[in-house]
């Protein structure tokens, strides 16, 4: 095997060793043995072409994942074996994406990638979903207590006796000038042939304010 790098990530020791396979790995490794290989190992050099340094390597693997836990120079110096993982609370948990010591599990993302990439909120219903109240079924969120079926055939009701959802003043007045201009542009293609067509654009703006203040009151 040879060492080819050392570098520190996101607050992660990093060696990179070169395998007898041929494969090039990314190890995590303790404070120990990185300092080891910063200071007594050499690494790739492309200006010279050295290969960086003949090593002995103890690792460890787990789901793809090694960890260094001692290495030496071939003829030379080694580093003390890994000591045992800290099971401080700074140590217990992390962040999911980055891997940042968090200082407690309250939360599973560090600040700035919770920023980036909000976790969703938890539900709020005691199994975790949100269901129709009517058949049962799993809606999106805790927005509307019945599915869109459900809602259709047996509206919800307020307090009032009356429909859940009525139309803003903003909806309605919108609605009514559409149906006015809907029936007036209607109205005039009967006068077609019978005007001037450079004057149906004041035509059809006349009767509109005449029946909108009409119907308005």
């Amino acid at each position: 095997m040879r060492f080819l790098f050392a570098f520190i990530k996101d607050g992660n020791n990093l060696v990179k060793i070169g395998m007898d396979d041929g494969k090039e790995r990314w190890m995590t490794t303790s404070s120990a043995v990185y300092g080891f290989a910063k200071k007594a190992l050499k690494g790739t050099d492309k200006t010279t072409g050295y290969g960086g340094d003949e090593v002995n390597v103890e690792y460890t693997e787990e789901n793809g994942k090694y960890n260094c836990t001692r290495i030496e120079k071939v003829g030379g110096s080694s580093t003390p074996q890994q000591e045992a993982p800290v099971t401080t609370n700074n140590a217990e948990f992390k962040c999911s994406e980055c891997g940042k010591a968090l200082k407690d599990g309250k939360y599973s993302k560090c600040y700035l990638c919770n920023k980036k990439n909000p976790s969703k909120p938890a539900q709020s219903s005691a199994d975790g979903e949100y269901k129709c109240i009517d058949c049962g079924a799993t809606l999106k969120d805790g927005k509307y207590k019945k599915c869109f079926t459900c809602n259709q055939k047996n509206p919800v009701k307020n307090a009032t006796g009356t429909k859940a959802y009525t139309k803003s003043p903003e909806e309605s007045e919108k609605i009514k000038r559409l149906s006015i201009l809907s029936s007036v542009c209607r109205a005039t293609s009967a006068l077609a042939g019978l005007v001037d067509i450079n004057n149906i654009g004041e035509i059809i703006e006349s009767l509109y304010d005449r029946l909108y203040k009409k119907i308005s009151g």
